[in-house]
């Protein structure tokens, strides 16, 4: 999985398990540590820097997005100044709205076109096709 030390793994060594300082490139390159590490990460996406968002399927599209960009970014995507209201117009969104918005309106290019490309991979994989 793809941790940046700094950030995502900060949060994890800090949130999850109860260590002081980040990953070193030597620990995210054992791959049980990795994946450890990135499944933390989404477990504090989900149950902390996300935990309000209402739906499911917005859910779902917003830890995509928050795990390739930040979750302050999927919440600035929908209010720039004010994370309660963001949460606000996120939840008062259907999930193809919120995925339109997150893929049309994410202050990261790099974000927007990874949204597309994950659903697009899970909708072939669901269909058969990888």
């Amino acid at each position: 999985m793809q941790v940046v030390p700094n950030t995502a793994g900060r949060d994890v060594f800090k949130l999850v398990k109860k260590r002081s300082g980040q990953p070193s490139p030597e620990y995210l390159f054992d791959p049980a540590k990795n994946i450890d590490t990135g499944t933390a990460y989404f477990y504090i996406l989900k149950n902390r820097y996300l935990k309000d968002v209402r739906d499911p399927t917005s859910l779902h599209y917003s830890m995509i997005s928050a795990y390739n960009g930040g979750a302050g970014n999927v919440l600035n995507t929908f209010d720039r100044k004010n994370r309660d209201r963001a949460m606000r117009e996120l939840n008062s969104l259907r999930p193809n709205q919120v995925y339109w918005a997150l893929t049309n309106r994410h202050p990261s290019a790099e974000s927007r076109r990874y949204l597309q490309k994950v659903t697009k991979f899970q909708q072939e994989f669901r269909a058969g096709k990888g």
